[in-house]
């Protein structure tokens, strides 16, 4: 998968966009080795494997100041995804654009949605103006899926139906 990723191919057929040549040495070094560790070659060598890291050296982000890219974000925020992974680090655009190369960094590829912007109580005290409690629990309770009605279109506090 990291040589020769499928989800570039996919992405240069939708967005029409160049990706990087095969094999994919970037990748296999973000995602399977430890900064520094060499390569064998264009193979992974020894240790290689697929793990979350966290680098305790890098000091965490204040929640006011967290971006939702880490490392792509303007300025970087070292501290977010693929240094750990945070509540609130969007993963899919980052990965997106990780595999998908320079063109989709350049072009900001992806949905740019902040899952937690504007949610319920942001910017009090509690909740950073994107959403991120700053005291346990950090993700806001989830929808009753239980007692939770749909509101059709045309229904008092509904989206208009066209």
């Amino acid at each position: 998968f990291y040589k020769a990723p499928t989800l570039a191919t996919a992405l240069n057929l939708i967005f029409g966009l160049p990706v990087p040549a095969t094999p994919r040495t970037d990748l296999i070094q973000l995602f399977l080795k430890y900064p520094g560790q060499p390569l064998n070659g264009t193979n992974c060598g020894d240790p290689c494997s697929e793990l979350l890291r966290l680098d305790v050296t890098v000091p965490p982000t204040a929640p006011d100041n967290q971006k939702r890219l880490g490392g792509l974000a303007t300025p970087p925020d070292p501290a977010g995804f693929p240094n750990g992974r945070r509540p609130n680090d969007d993963v899919t655009d980052i990965a997106t654009r990780v595999v998908g190369g320079p063109a989709f960094i350049d072009n900001r590829v992806g949905d740019g949605v902040n899952f937690l912007e504007n949610a319920p109580g942001s910017g009090t005290p509690q909740v950073t103006a994107n959403g991120i409690a700053k005291i346990f629990p950090y993700l806001p309770n989830p929808h009753d899926g239980r007692n939770r009605r749909h509101i059709d279109c045309g229904e008092p506090d509904a989206n208009p139906c066209n």
